[in-house]
């Protein structure tokens, strides 16, 4: 078990719990390939047994892997990074609702440890697995509106979102970041190179001309042979010469050292380029859905109260009915949360606006919600 809530006795095991139990003693425990997991999935027939298509593998495999992880966080890590071929590709068929499912097992396997949910997507993301997007789309869906009826932990599902968003905002400059660390990099092995390459270059001439010196001596000054396009080496027949013919071959090489490195840097720069490309977009994507989520919420919250209109002050205070109060004290918390979010993420909202504004124009938004957004939207909606 993680640090979830203990099951009871009488309530058998979900098919999918079963066969993470079998997939964690067969596979994962025996170090078995990423490979050999997805064969044995298919052998065991696990979509099939499930019933969910894709989802259900995703439900196995995330279960097995969090039960693999529960010791360590270095077992979670081993877990995560050496079948994440695997999840990845059960994940790219379940699609965004496959990515919620793995943050809402995650958030089930450690409900009673938050920080160790934290962790688990933290790993997730990092390992992108999952993206911001879906944690928001599962935060408003699943994890929020728990909290508005008090059965789970409101600080413990806002932290979860704010903790992906968070991740998604820092991503660009990060990429920013190494990006500039790599081309200085880059920059100050292709600087070496010039003068090491020009050093050898020197060293070469210098033998070449002290080779030539000497044969036009040994001639005497008559018409030696031009030593010209002669292996270096077979002008290294004294001292000077094999000494000067030792430190080009010493420059040589270091210049030849510098080639994996520059090529390692080259191909990290591209990495991080495509990261940087990816970054927006996905940050902006992860921000639409907390946004379209949390006013989805929203409405439905103010569909609930028009349900319970305000009654009169006697009735108010007929302890049999407080149905109104209850859902009035709900949506004036959302609306702190909405400002408190607004605010929170600025920059970020900023980012999207036009966006936003073009998905929510034509819509019918709450008055209120309204209100709030026009603050940082700057038009009408």
């Amino acid at each position: 078990h993680g640090g979830g809530q203990r099951e009871e006795e009488d309530v058998p095991p979900s098919l999918d719990t079963v066969l993470a139990g079998e997939l964690l003693r067969d596979v994962i425990r025996a170090k078995a390939s990423p490979e050999a997991l997805l064969e044995w999935m298919g052998t065991r027939g696990v979509e099939a047994a499930v019933g969910e298509g894709p989802r259900g593998s995703v439900k196995v495999l995330m279960r097995a892997l969090l039960a693999a992880g529960s010791k360590s966080p270095t077992h979670l890590n081993v877990a995560l990074e050496r079948y994440a071929t695997s999840l990845r590709e059960l994940l790219s068929r379940a699609g965004l609702y496959g990515q919620m499912i793995a943050v809402e097992l995650a958030a089930q396997f450690y409900a009673a440890l938050p920080q160790k949910v934290l962790m688990v997507l933290d790993r997730l993301l990092a390992l992108g697995l999952i993206g911001a997007e879906a944690v928001s789309i599962w935060a408003f869906e699943t994890a929020i509106p728990a909290t508005l009826s008090e059965q789970a932990s409101a600080s413990s599902a806002w932290e979860v979102l704010n903790y992906s968003l968070e991740r998604a905002a820092a991503r660009l400059p990060e990429a920013e970041e190494k990006i500039s660390k790599a081309l200085g990099d880059l920059d100050l092995v292709h600087s070496k190179v010039r003068t090491l390459q020009e050093r050898a270059n020197n060293l070469a001439s210098q033998l070449r001309a002290y080779a030539q010196a000497r044969r036009q001596e040994q001639d005497g000054g008559g018409g030696a042979r031009d030593v010209e396009g002669v292996p270096l080496d077979e002008l290294a027949v004294d001292p000077r010469s094999r000494s000067l013919l030792a430190k080009h071959n010493d420059a040589a090489h270091r210049v030849n050292v510098q080639a994996p490195k520059a090529n390692a840097l080259t191909a990290a720069l591209a990495q991080h380029q495509a990261l940087r490309e990816a970054a927006a977009p996905s940050r902006d994507a992860a921000f639409m859905a907390a946004y379209k989520s949390f006013l989805q919420l929203v409405a439905a919250e103010e569909e609930r109260a028009a349900a319970h209109p305000m009654r009169t002050e006697a009735e108010e205070h007929d302890a049999n009915d407080r149905a109104d109060e209850i859902h009035r004290a709900r949506l004036d918390h959302l609306y702190a949360q909405l400002r408190a979010f607004v605010r929170k993420y600025l920059p970020e909202t900023a980012a999207i606006a036009p966006q936003l504004a073009q998905e929510l124009r034509g819509l019918t938004l709450p008055p209120r919600a309204s209100e709030v957004l026009q603050e940082v939207l700057k038009c009408e909606l």
